[in-house]
């Protein structure tokens, strides 16, 4: 089952190519559902640069071509805040989870120690 995803806000590219933060928009029906943002990247062909950890998300970025792509996940629930990762680095919420909000950004790579992604982060 597919779900629609509601853009919340685009970020003015002054730091990164692009960025949008997602959340479903049928949140009943993805109760004790595992809940992941689908894309068309194949992470096996992406180079896993480094994993990210803040106060309020966790997420990764990775090397696709020439471009750096970062993907999050937000702890936004205090109660039910656990954010799970598969073996990609890719991250996702459990079924217990109440609440959903992802983030995307990209920009050109420059080197893996490069921050401009996290920088992009409200």
């Amino acid at each position: 089952m597919h779900y629609e995803f509601t853009q919340l806000r685009v970020w003015k590219e002054n730091l990164v190519n692009g960025s949008y933060r997602l959340r479903p928009a049928q949140l009943d029906e993805l109760a004790e559902k595992i809940v992941v943002l689908k894309t068309s990247m194949d992470f096996e062909e992406m180079r896993y640069i480094k994993s990210y950890e803040g106060m309020d998300l966790l997420g990764a970025q990775w090397q696709w071509n020439q471009l750096a792509v970062g993907m999050w996940a937000e702890k936004v629930d205090p109660e039910h805040y656990e954010i799970e990762v598969d073996s990609n680095g890719v991250v996702y919420y459990p079924p217990a989870a109440k609440k959903a909000s992802f983030g995307v950004a990209w920009t050109t790579y420059v080197d893996d120690e490069d921050a401009t992604i996290w920088m992009n982060i409200e």
